[in-house]
């Protein structure tokens, strides 16, 4: 019961400390929109993420703020402006699905910005 407490304590206190990344000017190269996921790629891998099949951030669209946040990707792919993103360092830069990159280790978008 302690060994199991202590996990789930340091899974969640790893969470709460995940660093968040801010990096301008990049330009939305593609979108993939699944059931609740929405994964962005940027024509530039941003630092501190990996790479699941292509894409480098991903966040839920089910939510509030996954609402605008994809409604803001839309705009600035359709009108080709670049944006700023706010993430969570992905748990295995540099990676590719490959070797590390998954659901889980991905970067998870915090805030959106267009420029």
């Amino acid at each position: 019961m302690k060994k199991t407490l202590l996990i789930i304590t340091i899974l969640f206190s790893n969470m709460a400390y995940a660093e968040t990344v801010w990096v301008p000017n990049l330009t939305i190269d593609k979108l993939r929109i699944e059931e609740a996921s929405t994964y962005i790629k940027t024509t530039i891998q941003p630092s501190n993420t990996c790479s699941n099949y292509g894409y480098y951030v991903t966040f839920n669209h089910t939510t509030e703020s996954g609402k605008a946040f994809l409604s803001a990707l839309l705009t600035a792919k359709a009108s080709s402006t670049t944006v700023q993103l706010w993430y969570t360092s992905s748990t295995a830069p540099g990676t590719t699905h490959q070797n590390g990159c998954s659901g889980i280790s991905i970067s998870k978008l915090k805030i959106v910005a267009i420029d």
